[in-house]
């Protein structure tokens, strides 16, 4: 066989990390969301645990926050597209999350 045409490849889906049962800190104070979805390193949609886990899909990385709140690391708020450098305030067991991935 011959060299493959790059083009013919199709990269992997990227992974999605899903949190869930969190205090999502969002522009809209009246919002109460408990659920992120993130992919390729980007807010993919914030709202319920539920709808989280159901856009996560069956093959997502599920990150259960314990009640924490989960802010972006440079102080601003959480929302759809946006970086997902996140620290997540898991009781007893901080999570900090880089370009979509679970760092420490």
């Amino acid at each position: 066989p011959g060299p493959r045409d790059a083009a013919a490849v199709t990269p992997p889906p990227a992974p999605v990390l899903v949190l869930v049962n969190a205090r999502v800190v969002t522009a809209d104070a009246r919002r109460v969301a408990d659920g992120v979805v993130v992919r390729d390193g980007v807010v993919l949609a914030v709202g319920t645990s539920a709808e989280a886990r159901k856009l996560g899909g069956a093959g997502a990385t599920v990150l259960d926050a314990r009640g924490g709140t989960v802010r972006r690391a440079d102080g601003g708020v959480v929302g759809r597209g946006t970086v997902a450098d996140l620290d997540v305030a898991v009781p007893g067991a901080p999570v900090t999350i880089r370009g979509g991935r679970v760092v420490g």
